[in-house]
Parts: C-alpha cells; structure tokens; sequence
C-alpha cells in the first residue's frame, strides 16, 4: 500500500513534491482517491504510473486515476506491464524512465 500512499500525500497536497511515482498500487476505488485530489498540486506535480494488466486491484483505477488527473490539467504517465500486481523484473529501467520523465 506504499504506491497509494504516496499518491494519496503528495496529490493531495500533503507532502510537497514534484511529483510521484506509484509502481502496483492497490487502486480499487479511484474515485474516492479523487476525492483528496488537489487539482492545483496535480497541475504542479507530475505523476508517473507504472501497473501490470492482470492486477486485479490496480489496473482499471490506474487508467481511471490517468484519465481524472489528465482531466484536470495533470501530467500522468502510465506504464502498462504483462504482469499482475508486483514490481515488474524491469523495475530497474522503469524506475530511470519515470525518473527522467521529472
């Protein structure tokens, strides 16, 4: 749960950064994420998803959490993999793409 958590602190504004990086969130309800979603800091924040197709409890609310961002004027990237919800064996070069993507 630490991808969510760091989505739901710096979004909402909580914690100040330049952006996020959420690597196999567990995103069942990202309506409810949207609801603490500040649309201000989303403008100044970039947001770097990164999920696999078979994650039952992430994938879908990745794409809808991409597409509320984006609707709001966000940066959000998505990185799809052929896994579930774990890191993917190239977390290494996904880590440095989402890193010079800041």
């Amino acid at each position: 749960m630490g991808a969510r958590q760091a989505l739901e602190l710096v979004l909402g504004g909580r914690v100040p950064a330049a952006g996020v990086i959420s690597i196999a969130a567990w995103l069942p309800d990202p309506e409810r994420l949207a609801q603490i979603v500040r649309p201000d800091v989303v403008r100044s924040a970039r947001t770097y998803i990164v999920v696999g197709k078979g994650d039952d409890s992430g994938y879908e609310g990745s794409l809808k959490l991409a597409d509320q961002l984006r609707s709001v004027g966000g940066s959000a990237e998505i990185e799809i993999h052929d896994g579930g919800h774990e890191y993917p064996a190239a977390v290494d070069a996904i880590l440095l793409r989402a890193l010079r993507s800041f």
